[in-house]
């Protein structure tokens, strides 16, 4: 364990780096992610590729992100934050409160390099709450739809809901056209790709859909999501830079949660993951300084 702490108030350090291998230049500026809790005191954060467990980041909540510029001296790293002000001013320029939803979307939409809306923001969140106990949901959905230039009306919300979740399975009229709208190129760089599906696996159904994040200018995939209902909950599996972050709803028993994780370890090694974390289905995702907003 590495112990992070405040350094004049501006800037922290990370004290004990021997093997700065993944983690960026000196000079350089990184996002900091902070992914959950790691014990009493102590955090689990990644910065570039490497993932290190730190403590005194009493500030910084689990999903919550911030630009830093990166300084070495020895086997401290220091860093530098950088738009600090813009990422605690942002939902107020937004002219929406923070929230789980409103966090969620404002990655949603920076991690798809959109170009964002203040009227389209609030519209979906509005929106959202018409679907009560599934507002993430409606949320993803509208903001898919909107970046495809699709209007994020009710019906078409719900529908992509259900296929999302594994309800609707792309096979009328409604769902392929729905689907072949999303899954066409439309002008930026990063878009998302659907695909729903049914499976039976020992006797059980399982439906559900997997999401590609891909970026065409860099012929890159850079994130993919699994939704899968099992008949008894939903999962969400997110898979990033070879780090499984996953939830369910509901929440299984104390004991069944931590036999789940052992079992994804040890799974998702075999595919190459190196970490595999268990998120909260109401955890807010970051809030981001860098995102292009129109007021």
């Amino acid at each position: 364990m590495i112990r992070f702490e405040p350094n004049a108030g501006t800037r922290f350090s990370i004290a004990g780096i021997t093997d700065s291998a993944q983690l960026p230049a000196d000079g350089e500026t990184a996002r900091v992610q902070v992914i959950e809790k790691a014990g009493e005191g102590w955090l689990r954060i990644r910065i570039g590729g490497k993932v290190l467990v730190a403590g005194g980041m009493a500030n910084f909540p689990p999903g919550s992100e911030f630009t830093a510029r990166i300084q070495y001296s020895g086997t401290t790293l220091y860093l530098h934050p950088v738009h600090q002000e813009a990422d605690r001013n942002l939902f107020s320029r937004l002219g929406v409160p923070q929230t789980p939803v409103s966090s969620f979307l404002l990655s949603f939409f920076h991690t798809a390099k959109y170009r964002l809306d203040s009227g389209v923001f609030k519209s979906i969140l509005a929106q959202s709450t018409r679907f009560s106990g599934r507002e993430k949901r409606a949320a993803e959905a509208a903001a898919i739809l909107v970046m495809q230039g699709i209007e994020p009306e009710d019906r078409l919300v719900a529908l992509l809901m259900e296929i999302i979740e594994g309800g609707a399975g792309g096979t009328d009229a409604d769902e392929r056209d729905i689907l072949a709208f999303i899954n066409q190129k439309k002008g930026h760089d990063r878009h998302w790709l659907a695909y729903p599906f049914k499976r039976v696996v020992h006797g059980r159904t399982l439906t559900g859909s997997i999401r590609f994040l891909i970026d065409t200018a860099l012929e890159r995939m850079l994130r993919t999501v699994l939704t899968v209902h099992d008949g008894v909950r939903t999962w969400d599996f997110t898979l990033e830079d070879r780090v499984c972050t996953y939830t369910h709803t509901p929440e299984p028993d104390t004991v069944t949660a931590d036999k789940i994780v052992v079992y994804l370890q040890r799974a998702l090694e075999q595919a190459g993951f190196s970490e595999v974390h268990r998120g909260s289905p109401d955890d807010s995702d970051s809030a981001y300084s860098g995102i292009d907003v129109e007021i």
